[in-house]
């Protein structure tokens, strides 16, 4: 699916495209200077500290104000679902060396608070409120909303509703159409 923009732009519609600030549209919370691995290679030391984008006096997208972003690309900040809570350069956390994890705590808790709506939603349309089990956990609660029990994606509690109460999510959201 990533690949379909490019093919399109590239090949479709070519030099139509025009480059958007990647700290505000795709957002990744990602360190774009020339400073650690793996955004640094040593070879080009004349580099260091400067932008990737090649430009003077860059955004640092890992202290972009969410008020300023308009969508987000899960990828150094990691999945939600991945209940990340941990900065080290060990697989599955937050690496320091490319993103900053008070930054990506405020993104991901803002998946957290989005899904909490939705569970609300679901149980107030429904009357079923077993869907608000699945914030039962009790790991970083103030960031994972009682979605994560542990660190880790062994850690996440998934979305809690049977068939029949999405079939009444759907149908009271087609009866508004």
């Amino acid at each position: 699916m990533q690949g379909l923009p490019a093919y399109y732009y590239d090949i479709i519609r070519p030099n139509t495209t025009v480059e958007l600030n990647g700290c505000r549209y795709n957002h990744m919370g990602a360190n774009i200077f020339y400073e650690d691995v793996p955004n640094f290679i040593k070879r080009y030391r004349d580099l260091h500290g400067k932008c990737r984008r090649n430009v003077e006096g860059c955004e640092d997208c890992r202290k972009t104000d969410l008020s300023l972003i308009k969508n987000i690309h899960f990828t150094n900040c990691r999945k939600p679902w991945n209940c990340a809570g941990q900065s080290s350069t060990n697989k599955g956390d937050i690496d320091p060396r490319t993103a900053n994890y008070d930054h990506c705590m405020e993104v991901v808790r803002k998946w957290h608070e989005m899904r909490t709506d939705l569970e609300q939603k679901i149980a107030d349309v429904t009357g079923d409120t077993k869907v608000l089990d699945g914030q039962s956990g009790s790991y970083k609660k103030d960031v994972f909303m009682g979605h994560c029990s542990k660190n880790g994606q062994n850690g996440y509690l998934p979305l809690v509703a049977s068939k029949e109460v999405m079939s009444k999510v759907a149908q009271a959201i087609w009866s508004e159409q």
